[in-house]
């Protein structure tokens, strides 16, 4: 597919797995008529390559149950959720997680419908950012199991969120109208305050990237993004919500305009369920996603050396 894509554009659609919504995002080639329905990671890669894989501005699609059924099926068969550039990987020293957003089901709300004034369910879910002490926990754990496995210096986000560099970054990247996509329905994104939701180091380019990196004083910068889907076994809305999430992990190292380091790390689905019905205990959602979280990233294998 290399050098037939017109526009890439970032979309987020519902994926039954109970009734909840996963991160998924939508490879348009209006020049061939097709589309490709991807996971967060692969779509990600397209999003980044630089410069014909240039974003343009987003646009919200409708969906065809044609459109669901289709896809990978065809000409993304090549494509891969995984990537790691050994020789560059092992040049790295000292890195910063400069990027950080979590994607959690939210419990479904009930609320007056103004047209029929009778109470209803809804989806629930933010189109605005939040935080939360787990989700703060997500992105604090993984800055430590980076350093663990990786045996890399992992700056502190203390120092990170201080620095002048940094703070340029931030405010090009978060404030303002920006080309993103807020959660999808049913779904709330969780970020850390004074850090760069994972649109970031898209937003800055190549050349914002390595400044940035000069700023920073590393060899690297990092990006993670977790998706929290909703496992288990449903009869009519009714059964077990486990919560388990997939570590998305990017890294950009110096001098390089492509990242040298994707992968899709997956934790297990809780032992526990947080609701019988789509109206969850969010609060049991966040703590169980964090153990989930905390065990993909034991799936980090130092990638300093061959596997």
């Amino acid at each position: 597919m290399k050098g037939t894509v017109e526009m890439t554009v970032p979309f987020f659609i519902r994926r039954r797995r109970t009734k909840f919504a996963q991160s998924t995002l939508i490879h348009f080639n209006p020049k061939i008529g097709h589309e490709f329905r991807l996971p967060f990671g692969i779509a990600w890669q397209a999003l980044t390559k630089e410069p014909k894989g240039r974003i343009m501005k987003t646009h919200l699609l409708k969906l065809s149950i044609t459109l669901m059924g289709a896809l990978l099926i065809t000409g993304c068969a090549g494509l891969t959720t995984k990537k790691v550039d050994q020789a560059q990987v092992k040049k790295i020293r000292k890195i910063a997680v400069v990027a950080y957003t979590a994607n959690l089901p939210s419990s479904r709300k009930i609320g007056l419908n103004g047209n029929s004034g009778k109470l209803e369910g809804s989806a629930g879910g933010s189109m605005i950012t939040e935080t939360s002490p787990e989700t703060d926990r997500m992105y604090q754990a993984f800055i430590h199991s980076l350093g663990q496995t990786q045996k890399w210096t992992v700056l502190d986000a203390k120092t990170m969120i201080q620095n002048e560099g940094y703070k340029a970054a931030y405010k090009k990247t978060m404030d303002g109208w920006q080309n993103k996509m807020p959660a999808a329905s049913g779904t709330t994104d969780y970020v850390v305050n004074s850090v760069m939701d994972w649109n970031g180091p898209r937003l800055l380019d190549f050349a914002g990237r390595e400044k940035l990196i000069a700023d920073l004083g590393v060899d690297a910068i990092a990006l993670l993004r977790i998706d929290v889907s909703m496992e288990g076994f449903t009869v009519m809305g009714f059964g077990s919500h486990k919560p388990a999430a997939n570590a998305h992990l990017q890294i950009f190292s110096k001098g390089n305009k492509d990242h040298v380091w994707f992968d899709t790390l997956k934790g297990p689905e809780s032992e526990e369920s947080v609701g019988i019905t789509a109206f969850i205990d969010e609060q049991k959602t966040r703590e169980y996603s964090l153990i989930s979280a905390q065990t993909a990233y034991t799936k980090m294998n130092s990638k300093t050396e061959k596997d």
